[in-house]
C-alpha cells in the first residue's frame, strides 16, 4: 500500500469514526500515512480496505482500528483462504504416532517424512526410536502432553510472525543482532533487565 492509497484508507476510517480525527493536521494526517503505508507495504490496499470495512461492520467499541486490529483480520482471512502449510495440532499428533510405530528400523526414514515443525520439537531419529520402546501409556501421557504444548507454542509463534511486517521484522532482527553482538551494549541491557526485576 503507498502514501496516497494509505490516505484514502484513512479517510474511509475517519469518515466512520470522526471524533478520532477531528482536529487532525495536516502534517499528523501525512506521517500517520507514512506510518500506515510502511507497515502494510507487504499488503494490496484492497485486502486493507476490506479489512477496514469488516472492522467497521462488527465494531461495537466505536473506536476506528488500529493497524494491529487490521492486520489480524488480514492475517485470519489469509488463513482461512491459504493455510499455511502448518499442521493442526491432531495432525501433527497423527503424524507423529505413525512414525513412531514404525521407527524400530526405520527412524531416520520416519523422521525425514516428518512436517518441519515435528522435526524441530522431536529432534533426532533416535528420539523416534525412544518414543518406539516406551510403554504406550508413558508415551500417549506424558510424551503427547509435552508435545501438544510444544506444538501449540510453535503455532502462536508461528501465527505472531506472520502478522509481523516484513521490514519491521527485519529491522528488530537486526537490531538484536547489533544488541548481542556489542558487548558493552549487551551487558548494560543485561544490567536493566535485572534492575527491572527487582
Amino acid at each position: 500500500m503507498t502514501e496516497i492509497e494509505a490516505k484514502k484508507v484513512i479517510q474511509l476510517i475517519a469518515a466512520e469514526y470522526p471524533n478520532e480525527y477531528k482536529g487532525m493536521e495536516r502534517v499528523q494526517m501525512q506521517s500517520k500515512a507514512a506510518l500506515w503505508a510502511e507497515l502494510f507495504e507487504d499488503t494490496p490496499v484492497e485486502a486493507v480496505l476490506a479489512a477496514v470495512k469488516t472492522y467497521i461492520a462488527t465494531d461495537t467499541s466505536g473506536f476506528g482500528p488500529k493497524i494491529g486490529q487490521l492486520r489480524d483480520i488480514i492475517f485470519r482471512a489469509a488463513e482461512k483462504n491459504n493455510p499455511s502449510g502448518m499442521l493442526s495440532e491432531a495432525d501433527a499428533v497423527k503424524a507423529l504416532r505413525k512414525a513412531v510405530a514404525n521407527s524400530g528400523y526405520h527412524a531416520d526414514e520416519e523422521f525425514d517424512r516428518l512436517p518441519e515443525p515435528v522435526k524441530d520439537i522431536i529432534g533426532s531419529p533416535m528420539a523416534l526410536r525412544s518414543y518406539g520402546l516406551m510403554e504406550a501409556s508413558e508415551f500417549d501421557g506424558i510424551i503427547l502432553s509435552q508435545f501438544r504444548r510444544q506444538y501449540r507454542e510453535s503455532l502462536t509463534g508461528y501465527r505472531e510472525e506472520a502478522k509481523t511486517p516484513g521490514r519491521t521484522e527485519a529491522a528488530l532482527a537486526e537490531s538484536v543482532k547489533q544488541l548481542l553482538g556489542d558487548r558493552e551494549m549487551r551487558e548494560d541491557f543485561i544490567a536493566r533487565l535485572g534492575k527491572g526485576a527487582d
